[in-house]
């Protein structure tokens, strides 16, 4: 029996509301308060070693000292920490990547959506190649590939900083294709733009325009990170089953299989 297409379920705005991942409510365990760094890393699930690092690092500010050696910590820094984990364990950000996301959330007198993309760009360099060295015919086939990329994407109407990371990511995806000699225009990512900025739509659409500033910043950040994450394995997922809806619906799949 061939296997059917996913079904999913409706989302309605009730529900975007309910699951509102950028609400930053706090969770009624995270109450109460202040607390010491043994109650830190119970709630956080991090090390205390781990958080001791972290503070000489300056990604989590540090507690207020009760003793030489002992401090008092609040939610405000269960927040931090757990933002600081998941950028490192979900993300695979280094601690120098991670310094510029915490700076950036820290940094003062910038409108919350300049900051947001301050943030975005420091994740998505992460991810870029655009650092590796080009040499010869590869930086002028690269650079070709990087003005094609631009056009595309202006004839796509995003309104995209000229310095976006993402550019050069699009780039590098474009410059493999043709090194592959599989595609040479950008025109190939047409439908996967179309549904990126469905998605973007959607996740945008969950975020409170007036949201305070480190609200804003941590949304962002953690929307690249773990939604990002969750984005592609639930893609590696889809085209293993629609691989496997595919081979069932195949007649030459199924003699092949009966031969056997």
């Amino acid at each position: 029996m061939a296997l059917p297409r996913p079904a999913f379920p409706p989302v309605t705005q009730a529900d975007r509301d309910l699951f509102n991942p950028f609400t930053n409510v706090e969770a009624p365990e995270d109450g109460g308060g202040p607390f010491r760094i043994g109650e830190l890393s119970r709630r956080s699930g991090v090390a205390v070693g781990t958080i001791k690092f972290y503070l000489r690092e300056g990604l989590v500010p540090v507690g207020e000292p009760t003793a030489k050696t002992q401090a008092l910590y609040t939610v405000a820094h269960l927040r931090r920490l757990r933002l600081v984990r998941v950028l490192a364990e979900v993300g695979g950000l280094s601690i120098a990547q991670i310094r510029e996301v915490i700076e950036v959330l820290d940094a003062g007198g910038d409108l919350p959506g300049e900051l947001a993309q301050l943030v975005s760009y420091s994740i998505d360099a992460t991810r870029s190649n655009g650092s590796r060295s080009r040499e010869g015919n590869d930086a002028a086939a690269w650079a070709q590939a990087r003005e094609a990329t631009d056009a595309f994407v202006g004839r796509l109407g995003f309104e995209v900083d000229p310095d976006a990371p993402s550019r050069t990511a699009l780039a590098d995806a474009l410059h493999a294709l043709r090194t592959l000699r599989i595609a040479q225009d950008p025109l190939i990512f047409t439908e996967h733009a179309r549904l990126a900025y469905e998605l973007a739509e959607f996740e945008m659409g969950v975020i409170d325009p007036v949201t305070d500033r480190s609200a804003a910043v941590e949304a962002v950040a953690v929307g690249s990170v773990v939604f990002g994450a969750a984005f592609m394995a639930l893609r590696a997922m889809a085209q293993e089953h629609e691989a496997r809806r595919r081979i069932d619906q195949d007649p030459a799949a199924e003699r092949i299989g009966e031969e056997r």
